[in-house]
């Protein structure tokens, strides 16, 4: 663990809990279980892949709303829907501009430009200006950070 010396006493950076690395990917050669991209990723939890309860909003809300949300890495994107892990009725952003892997299922919303993660979840802005604030379960942000930045 690394730790800053201040007066003396080793104090813990609270910084340090949001430098994840980044796992390189080949697109072609992604697991095809929720348990293989758990592997791939390096994370303990699957939520990540097969959805989570988080609250959303975007840049049209004026409240948060419960929304679930996964990552499809053979698609590169990041998918919320109302009542369940639902790719068809879902809402999604290309993580990256590519013709690579699968053609995502679902209305897309944009493409990410740039995203944010801190200590209580995500601000992604997107190309067109858009943008999607996401309240983070503390036991899983590290998780989705990782799959994260490794799929922009």
């Amino acid at each position: 663990e690394s730790f800053k010396k201040d007066a003396g006493v080793p104090v813990e950076d609270p910084m340090e809990q949001f430098q994840t690395r980044r796992v390189k990917i080949n697109l072609t050669d992604l697991p095809t279980t929720v348990r293989g991209l758990m592997m791939l990723f390096n994370v303990i939890s699957a939520s990540v892949f097969e959805g989570e309860l988080v609250a959303k909003k975007s840049s049209t809300d004026f409240m948060y709303k419960k929304r679930f949300l996964w990552i499809n890495p053979h698609s590169r994107s990041l998918h919320w829907s109302k009542n369940s892990v639902n790719p068809e009725k879902s809402k999604f952003f290309m993580l990256k501009r590519t013709r690579l892997g699968q053609k995502p299922l679902g209305l897309i919303k944009g493409v990410v430009h740039s995203a944010e993660f801190g200590p209580k979840g995500l601000v992604i802005c997107t190309e067109n200006g858009q943008y999607l604030e996401l309240k983070l379960p503390a036991t899983t942000v590290r998780d989705w950070e990782r799959v994260f930045l490794s799929l922009i």
